[in-house]
């Protein structure tokens, strides 16, 4: 028997849910848009005032790290994110079930990770005080990081079994990559070529 609950039976989705879709595809298009704007508004204005948009340089390039990974998370909330093909060639059944969980174990491990990561970095850059331009601090420019890598991480979680277990299983991968992102030295002395088979081996079965 399934454990899925009815909203995913019938595809319904809380309004809740449904404005949370809303708002991400808007700040991403936002962003796409902003993007594609700004340099056509650097060649209008660039003869009228000498220096043409202050910080559009800056803004464009951050802007395009916003629509790479906006684009990431709506990619994995479809299950669209690039992987290999090579797991659809397992059959039907409990073995590919398995390996669907590790794979999403084994991603949402390493996006956990990358997550943390991303977010010292933003710490490192808001108490360094640096500023993109036109007084926006780049730290603000780069807090799509932190959340697209932990967005990506849940929705490999969530997409990674129908069932409530299987989803467990591979959240399990989210507390490994908290474990390992925000415990100093831990890896210290470790050999690390079991870790890149493993990760190998997950992306051979479907990890993005």
């Amino acid at each position: 028997m399934s454990d899925r609950g009815p909203a995913e039976a019938t595809g319904w989705r809380s309004p809740v849910a449904q404005a949370l879709r809303g708002g991400e595809e808007a700040v991403a298009n936002l962003a796409l848009a902003a993007m594609v704007l700004l340099p056509l508004a650097e060649i209008v204005v660039r003869p009228v005032l000498s220096g043409g948009v202050p910080g559009s340089i800056s803004f464009v390039q951050h802007l395009t790290l916003w629509v790479g990974f906006l684009g990431a998370a709506l990619a994995a909330r479809e299950g669209k994110l690039i992987a290999l093909a090579t797991a659809t060639f397992i059959p039907e059944g409990r073995t590919r079930r398995a390996t669907a969980v590790f794979a999403a174990l084994v991603g949402s491990a390493v996006s956990t990770i990358l997550a943390t990561a991303a977010y010292q970095l933003v710490l490192f850059d808001k108490e360094d005080g640096t500023m993109l331009a036109a007084g926006v601090p780049v730290w603000v420019a780069q807090l799509v990081l932190p959340v697209a890598f932990s967005v990506i991480a849940l929705r490999l979680v969530w997409r990674a079994s129908p069932g409530w277990v299987g989803r467990a299983l591979a959240f399990s991968g989210v507390l490994i990559g908290l474990w390992l992102g925000l415990t100093d030295y831990v890896l210290d002395g470790v050999p690390l070529w079991p870790l890149i088979t493993l990760v190998l081996a997950a992306a051979v079965l479907g990890a993005p």
